[in-house]
C-alpha cells in the first residue's frame, strides 16, 4: 500500500466523475475537491491488506479505482462478505459505532482508495454542511442496501438454498 503524494494526485479520477459514484452523489465540486486534498489516497496492488480487524476503527475509505474484497472474523476464521467497487466504501460502520475494525479489507485488484478519518469528516460538516447531509444520507442509504443483501443471504443460508 503507497500513500500517493499532492503530486501524484493526478492520477485519480476527475472530481466531475466521482460525482457519479454512490458515496458523493450530488455532491459539489469544491467538496470533492476538499476531501480529496485534506485526505489521503493510496495505490493498493492486488492482494494489499487495506485494513485488518482490530485496528481503530477511526477513519472509512472510498474505493477510486478498482475494487476492495471485506472478509468479517467470526469464530476464528474470515468470511468474505462483499467487494467494494468504484464509489463504494468500506470501513464507514466501524468509524460511525466508535468500534475497531470487525474485519479485514484486501485490495481484489490495482485499486486507488480515499481514507477520510473521523476528524476530516467532521471538518466536512464544518466547511461544507450541505455536501455533509449529502454524505451521511448516501453512506446510510448504501449501509441499508447492504443490510438487506447481507440478510437476504443470512436468510438464503438458513432455508438451504
Amino acid at each position: 500500500m503507497q500513500l500517493l503524494q499532492s503530486g501524484d494526485l493526478s492520477q485519480i479520477p476527475k472530481p466531475e466523475n466521482l460525482q457519479e459514484c454512490s458515496v458523493f452523489g450530488a455532491f459539489s465540486l469544491d467538496a470533492i475537491r476538499y476531501l480529496l486534498q485534506a485526505g489521503k489516497v493510496y495505490r493498493l496492488s492486488r492482494n494489499d491488506l487495506l485494513f485488518e480487524c482490530g485496528e481503530r476503527g477511526d477513519s472509512f475509505f472510498v474505493v477510486l479505482d478498482g475494487s476492495v474484497d471485506y472478509f468479517a472474523w467470526h469464530f476464528g476464521d474470515y468470511s468474505y462478505t462483499r467487494t467494494a467497487g468504484f464509489g463504494d466504501e468500506i470501513g464507514y460502520v466501524a468509524m460511525i459505532a466508535l468500534q475497531d475494525r470487525a474485519g479485514k479489507a484486501v485490495a481484489r485488484e490495482d485499486s486507488l482508495v480515499l481514507e477520510i478519518s473521523a476528524n476530516l469528516f467532521g471538518e466536512l460538516h464544518d466547511r461544507y454542511p450541505f455536501d455533509f447531509g449529502l454524505i451521511v444520507l448516501n453512506l446510510a442509504r448504501n449501509m441499508a442496501r447492504l443490510i438487506r443483501a447481507l440478510s437476504q443471504s443470512l436468510a438464503s443460508c438458513r432455508l438451504g438454498r
